[in-house]
């Protein structure tokens, strides 16, 4: 029989922990939606029943809170991404731990194309033409 590695109750619990905070976190995002686009909009009906301009200011006051909702999403979401990025230098594809492209010994870094792509390197040593 192989031997099973026991597992730790405490990473566990930890787990479940941050999987309770995220739920939590993103289930405010959504509140947070929900009650920016109901500010705006409650703001838009009442200046349209106060200056009769109904239903413009409504619909501007909808729309503008939208915008404001998901940009505090994408903000809240990139905080939190952030937070959560490895901090030993480890790469990983939304975190390309900083480094930058190889320089040549000018310390410049290496021509690109039109399109961004590296040139391909040029025969102009000894016997090339």
């Amino acid at each position: 029989m192989s031997a099973s590695p026991e597992r730790d109750p405490h990473d566990e619990f930890a787990q479940a922990a941050k999987e309770a905070s995220d739920l939590g976190r993103y289930a405010g995002l959504g509140f947070q939606f929900v009650a920016t686009l109901a500010l705006f909009g409650g703001l838009g009906w009442w200046l349209d029943s106060k200056l009769s301009w109904s239903p413009w200011l409504l619909v501007t006051g909808i729309l503008l809170g939208g915008g404001v909702a998901f940009a505090q999403i994408v903000l809240s979401v990139n905080r939190a991404t952030r937070s959560n990025a490895p901090s030993n230098g480890e790469r990983t594809p939304t975190n390309s731990g900083g480094k930058r492209p190889p320089t040549n010994s000018g310390g410049k870094r290496p021509p690109t194309n039109v399109l961004g792509g590296r040139r391909p390197p040029t025969n102009s040593g000894p016997g090339g033409s």
